[in-house]
């Protein structure tokens, strides 16, 4: 993939995952401190799962897995589409 299109593919991947967090926490009323949107956008690897461990169990470790998966396979994909591609 090109360099600029995975930056931008992280950005929005990251505000979409803190847009999705923060609509999600305030429906279940779940009560952080305000700078938690920007740790989330930040660090979304760790504090979504967190986070989803926080709110939904054990359950929300394999939600958790799957956000992180919907991250890597567009890019394993991109990858392996450009190897076949440009050999």
């Amino acid at each position: 993939m090109p360099e600029e299109s995975s930056r931008l593919y992280l950005l929005l991947f990251g505000l979409f995952l803190t847009w999705w967090v923060r609509i999600d926490r305030l429906e279940r009323r779940f009560v952080v401190p305000f700078e938690f949107d920007v740790l989330v956008w930040c660090a979304w690897p760790f504090m979504v799962p967190y986070y989803l461990y926080r709110t939904r169990g054990w359950k929300g470790i394999l939600l958790g897995i799957a956000i992180w998966g919907l991250y890597f396979v567009p890019v394993v994909v991109a990858a392996t589409v450009g190897a076949f591609m440009f050999r």
